[in-house]
């Protein structure tokens, strides 16, 4: 116990930059979207930490075993192991946080839908138009709550970019991964996807900031329309 916390450091938790704060308002949606967002930034940092430590570890003690005949046998299960993890455990790494940031900003949405509706007093009504889940929250914050939320080219750009990341890792790499696949193995359909997630952190970097991005973006639209629909003002 004593050497773990030895080898511990929480100023390297600490030292991970959130991408998003809350301003001092308070409104509970963003400050839990903050603390989830911020959590997995520190999820991300501190397993691609381990993964890279574990990856180089496994193709060191690889290399060494193919040198000894002797271990030829288990050389072979080394080889299986090795070379799957390090095509799979990136890809794994990157969708999955990719998956997360996604379904956080999509929460968020939804809770602020919610509360604007509660203060226009009427439930969230959608437009039927088959559009993306946060297109749809947003369309009605603009069109329905009147929220001045004006999100830049650049923003929509990034967000469809990982949500086209987070669609083809959840429905396309995942439920096509056939059961006990070797790192030989590895189909040419999913070529494009680890080309894409393995570019990580630079795909997830991009997810964490086009969720910050955007979050600032949707609680100042906020505040400005809770100030102008609540009695006086009500600053809290």
């Amino acid at each position: 116990m004593k050497d773990q916390l030895h080898d511990f450091d929480f100023d390297e938790a600490i030292s991970v930059e959130p991408v998003f704060e809350p301003s001092d308002r308070f409104l509970e949606a963003f400050y839990r979207f903050a603390g989830r967002l911020q959590s997995l930034q520190r999820y991300f940092h501190f397993s691609s930490r381990y993964i890279a430590h574990y990856l180089a570890g496994s193709e060191l003690s690889r290399i060494l075993t193919d040198l000894h005949a002797e271990y030829a046998e288990r050389g072979i299960v080394h080889d299986d192991v090795t070379l799957t993890d390090r095509d799979y455990f990136i890809v794994f790494l990157s969708g999955s946080v990719i998956t997360n940031v996604f379904a956080l900003l999509e929460s968020l949405v939804a809770e602020v839908a919610q509360d604007v509706a509660g203060v226009l007093g009427h439930p969230v009504e959608l437009h039927p138009k088959p559009m993306p889940y946060i297109n749809r929250y947003v369309n009605f914050l603009v069109r329905e709550g009147g929220l001045p939320l004006r999100i830049d080219s650049a923003t929509w750009k990034s967000l469809d970019h990982v949500r086209a990341l987070r669609n083809k890792y959840v429905h396309e790499f995942v439920r096509d991964i056939p059961a006990g696949i070797g790192a030989d193995q590895t189909s040419e359909g999913d070529t494009e996807i680890f080309e894409e997630l393995i570019l990580a952190p630079s795909s997830v970097e991009c997810a964490f900031s086009v969720a910050g991005q955007f979050a600032k973006q949707l609680e100042s639209a906020y505040w400005i329309f809770y100030e102008t629909h609540s009695p006086a003002g009500r600053a809290p």
